[in-house]
Parts: C-alpha cells; structure tokens; sequence
C-alpha cells in the first residue's frame, strides 16, 4: 500500500491510502503545463488529481515520488516545500 500526500494550490493537505498510482506527462497549451496523476483507491475507486503537489510515501515512510501537477507558465513560481 502506498501513501499519497496531496497539497493543494490552497496549500490544505490530504492523506489517503492507495494500491496503484499512474502519473500521466505533463502537456504544455498556451502556456500551461497540465499534468495528472490517477490512483486506486483502498475501496477500489479509481480518483483523478489534477494541480498541486502530490508526495508518494511507500509503507516504510519513504517518499518515492513528488509530482507538481499544474502549473501556469505566465505566473512565477511559487516556493517549493522543503
């Protein structure tokens, strides 16, 4: 079982339980990169996150993945979590 951290523009957060985790390439149009990154769920619900920053934990704790999912190219960046 994975862990997923998911941080939203707003910056609230959210954990949740997943089986499997499939982060598509991201896709420049018009000047923003649109990423997304899909996961099954412990119910077996298949879930879609579309922007922020998603964290993949595995059962040890690790992070083994870090995915920014959205981002708008005519905007500066904003600071990245440590």
């Amino acid at each position: 079982m994975l862990t997923i951290l998911h941080v939203d523009r707003s910056g609230y957060e959210s954990l949740v339980q997943a089986k499997r985790i499939t982060a598509e390439p991201g896709v420049v149009n018009e000047n923003i990169e649109t990423r997304f990154l899909h996961y099954e769920s412990e119910s077996g619900e298949n879930v879609t996150l579309g922007s922020g920053m998603v964290y993949v934990m595995n059962d040890a704790g690790k992070t083994v993945g870090k995915y920014k999912l959205f981002d708008d190219l005519t905007k500066p960046a904003s600071p990245m979590m440590s």
